[in-house]
């Protein structure tokens, strides 16, 4: 592979009207362009100096015509996926298509200098910078002053050429030289391997946010307008009730949450406020405004008042936000009129989050040239090194209603998604090698029902059962010891986990209790982690830092800090990273992988891999048959578990022992099946 650095300086468009999102340059607004073309082959004997470097200006978006390189050359760039969202956007027809082959291509390669230096750094750099990576080598800063003219609202084809072409050329030298500097230290750690299938998912992930999620604008808001509009505003009125039949005097009800308020209501002391009453004279009569603009309107006065209460709770914290409220009402000592309250204002202010952060959110984050949502697919932000979400965060999308306005590009087309099943649980029994877990494992064993079955010390039979026939008790249960396996999975402690599942602190205490003594495995494991850490110890500066290493070559770096009173690494922190980092690493590697098969899919289909929630994969396969559907899935599921365990076991030697496994569900729509609310949603798909 000969690697060819390549860069491009667009303009900063999506500002006022028909903006989306705050990003002025955002590659998904039809008037950004590429106002400058940077390229350069790297050049081994000489690192500091790229070859054959060319700058090219553009004067308009129509002048623009890019080819994609020829077979043979790898892609290098700094936040190389809006590089190649800007060149997939160009507005002649062809060009654009042949950029979108490209991208999909299974033979094409890219390396991303951002995100090597992130994995180089234990993923502790989020989104490092070229200033940064260059800056911490020593080497030259770059010239001119490009970010005063952009941070004052200055787009590139306004900015002196003189400014942005030297500026350009330090960039296409920086970033083929740090290239260079990164491939020997991947090599020296052992993180090549690892590197190169992120590099490969960067193409995967490149592809999903130029396809978008189609989403049902106008479906969304006409709900927002009107269902949800009278759900929030009976909930207000829900809560406000609540809110007197606990003490609270109605006049002192002005704002609906106000923190004062509550926190004299749960906590006690004295709460003063003030309000109107009608001004009246002498004789008991209404006083109204003689002259002005007011004239004969009424007139009123402002009275003060207080309001005192007793503590209705002996819950350890002082503030009244969500978490805080949950926590108090999970205390069995908290006043049952004021748990009531609680209820009331957590079912208001999450229809409030429906309407403002999901319906409206993502209404206004559609854009209307394409009805998609092209959010961003971040892989150098979590510090696990899994993937993130943003603008907006689909990986954090309510699993609510919401979801039924994600639906196919295509009229009557469908979507699906592919699920690896408990992968979290999987990855702690691979790593602990536990014999009773993995014993559970290959059984096929309902973790949730188990973890539920632990509690109540009874049988999981008794459990499984209740909950395939529908009772209401155990699915409850099983909900919980859900949420419960999730939140241990990421390092969750006893009062994490109560104030998310509402489970009682007492019972999430017997339940870890239970789990470790069925599973000593896996406390032998972070044991072992948490003095891997401790041993590796180093002072950096200010800090003292600790390490750990993953089968893959990833690393994770942990910072002693405060901790429960006393300066230690957190073990919350190095029980959740390699468990949440391995499954990560297998979601980068099925990434990498499934472009042999939606690109030799999409010839033929419209199939398009439009997001990646965790541990899933989301595709929009319009009209396809049940038939097609099943076909093209299988071949995603063996991808995703045969093929995956395969390269773990020769790339990193992890055996997987089959254990990883899948299953689809398909849809008119991204929300759930229900009879009543939505019987074209999501549900089962057998392939």
């Amino acid at each position: 592979m000969i690697p060819r650095v390549l860069d491009v300086e667009t303009s900063l468009h999506n500002v006022g009207e028909g903006a989306v999102g705050t990003f002025k340059a955002n590659p998904h607004h039809p008037a950004n362009w590429i106002v400058w073309l940077g390229i350069g082959d790297v050049d081994r004997t000489n690192p500091i100096q790229t070859q054959n470097q060319t700058n090219t200006r553009y004067l308009q978006k129509s002048d623009v015509a890019i080819q994609p390189p020829e077979k043979g050359v790898m892609l290098v760039g700094h936040n190389i996926k809006y590089d190649l969202e800007m060149l997939a956007n160009q507005d002649n027809d062809r060009l654009r298509d042949l950029w979108l082959d490209w991208i999909k291509d299974p033979d094409s390669r890219v390396w991303d200098t951002s995100v090597a230096e992130w994995r180089l750094r234990g993923q502790s750099e989020i989104a490092p910078s070229l200033d940064y990576a260059t800056g911490i080598r020593g080497w030259p800063t770059k010239p001119g002053r490009l970010k005063e003219y952009w941070d004052k609202g200055i787009s590139t084809e306004d900015i002196p050429d003189e400014e942005v072409d030297p500026y350009l050329s330090h960039d296409i030298n920086s970033t083929g030289r740090l290239f260079l500097d990164q491939v020997r230290a991947a090599q020296i750690m052992g993180m090549l391997p690892l590197l190169e299938e992120e590099m490969g998912a960067t193409l995967t992930l490149t592809a999903g946010e130029l396809n978008g999620m189609p989403f049902d604008k106008k479906a969304a808001m006409d709900k927002f307008e009107g269902e949800l509009a009278d759900q929030i505003t009976k909930a207000e009125l829900e809560a406000t009730k609540a809110l007197q039949i606990a003490g609270i005097p109605p006049q002192a009800i002005q704002k609906l949450g106000s923190n004062p308020m509550l926190s004299t209501l749960i906590y006690g002391g004295d709460y003063t406020y003030e309000y109107r009453l009608p001004l009246l004279d002498e004789d008991g009569n209404q006083v109204y405004f003689k002259s002005g603009a007011r004239k004969g309107m009424p007139r009123n006065k402002i009275h003060k008042a207080t309001w005192s209460s007793t503590p209705h709770t002996q819950a350890k914290t002082s503030s009244v936000d969500e978490e805080d409220l949950k926590k108090i009402k999970a205390h069995k000592s908290t006043n049952p009129k004021v748990a009531a309250v609680i209820d009331a204002l957590l079912a208001y202010r999450k229809l409030k989050k429906q309407a403002t952060t999901y319906y409206v959110g993502y209404s206004n984050l559609t854009w209307d040239h394409d009805g998609m949502i092209h959010g961003a697919l971040n892989q150098t932000i979590a510090v696990t090194g899994r993937l993130s979400s943003s603008a907006p965060n689909l990986q954090n999308a309510e699993h609510g209603p919401v979801r039924m306005h994600f639906v196919s590009r295509e009229k009557d087309g469908r979507l699906g998604e592919i699920d690896l099943t408990q992968i979290e649980i999987v990855v702690q029994g691979i790593l602990s090698q536990d014999p009773q877990m993995l014993h559970d494992l290959h059984a096929g064993i309902d973790f949730h029902s188990k973890r539920a079955a632990l509690v109540a010390a009874v049988k999981y039979e008794l459990v499984r059962e209740a909950y395939l026939a529908g009772d209401a008790h155990w699915t409850h249960e099983r909900k919980d010891a859900k949420v419960f396996s999730f939140q241990r999975s990421y390092g969750a402690g006893p009062a994490k986990i109560a104030t998310t599942t509402g489970m009682e602190y007492r019972k999430v205490v017997a339940l870890i209790e239970a789990e470790e003594k069925e599973y000593p495995g896996t406390v032998a494991m972070t044991d072992g982690w948490e003095t891997e850490v401790a041993k590796s110890a180093q002072r950096i500066g200010d800090d003292v830092l600790g390490m750990l290493t993953s089968p893959t070559g990833a690393r994770y770096v942990f910072k002693r800090d405060l901790y429960k009173g006393k300066a230690t690494f957190k073990p919350t922190e190095i029980k959740n990273y390699p468990i949440q980092g391995l499954a990560g690493d297998i979601m980068k590697i099925i990434l990498n992988r499934i472009r042999k098969v939606v690109y030799a899919w999409s010839g033929l289909y419209e199939v398009y891999f439009i997001n990646t929630v965790h541990d899933s994969l989301i595709f929009d396969i319009g009209t396809m048959t049940d038939e097609e559907a099943r076909r093209f899935f299988h071949e995603i599921h063996h991808v995703m578990t045969v093929e995956t365990e395969q390269a773990l076991r020769s790339v990193f030697n992890l055996d997987f022992q089959g254990l990883i496994k899948a299953d689809v569900d398909i849809g008119s729509n991204w929300y759930g099946y229900d009879e009543k609310l939505n019987p074209l949603g999501m549900t089962g798909f057998e392939i």
